[in-house]
């Protein structure tokens, strides 16, 4: 829960381990505090998941082969070089597609505390797909909306590659976005 008692005062602890009342915490927070960590509980459940079903999917072509296979069972001069297309496919990821390892797992080393918002999560996002596909980051943003937090976020990563500009309306965000990828950029 992310909460202590000190001499009978509830307190949530911090992602600095400072121990903060609840009294003092603004009922938006604690509601933002407490869907994060349910949401968390939800991501650790699909991690294990996915986990489970990437190793299935590695370990085992034969059952690609089989529906494929039924698929084109009417179509025999298909079969091959779609069985073929599948193992190259999965031999080019398996040899040259980098491990992301992204797992999400309890961290009981920091306790019970999480202090993420949704912005800051999709940042970290963006970057880590910028930095996963070899792809230099831009975004274009009008920065009068609530994900405005989303491109101060990007601002401080742009040791990776991420390049931020804020627009002085939606069009020329979109416009520079738009142009940014025609140069390159993801």
């Amino acid at each position: 829960s992310g909460r202590v008692l000190i001499d009978g005062v509830e307190h949530l602890v911090d992602g600095d381990g400072i121990k903060v009342p609840v009294s003092v915490v603004k009922p938006q927070h604690l509601l933002e505090d407490q869907l994060v960590r349910d949401e968390m509980g939800h991501a650790v459940a699909l991690s294990e998941q996915i986990a489970r079903f990437l190793g299935h999917v590695t370990d085992n072509l034969g059952a690609f082969e089989a529906l494929i296979a039924e698929q084109y069972k009417s179509k025999p001069k298909l079969l091959a070089p779609n069985v073929h297309a599948l193992h190259l496919g999965h031999d080019y990821a398996t040899q040259h597609l980098p491990a992301i390892g992204l797992s999400v797992r309890r961290a009981d080393a920091v306790g019970d505390r999480i202090f993420i918002d949704g912005n800051s999560a999709a940042a970290l996002g963006f970057v880590a797909a910028a930095e996963l596909s070899g792809v230099p980051l831009f975004i274009g943003s009008y920065p009068i909306t609530p994900a405005t937090d989303i491109l101060h976020d990007l601002a401080t990563f742009k040791n990776y590659r991420v390049t931020t500009f804020q627009a002085e309306d939606e069009i020329a965000g979109l416009c520079s976005t738009i142009g940014a990828a025609y140069g390159g950029s993801l």
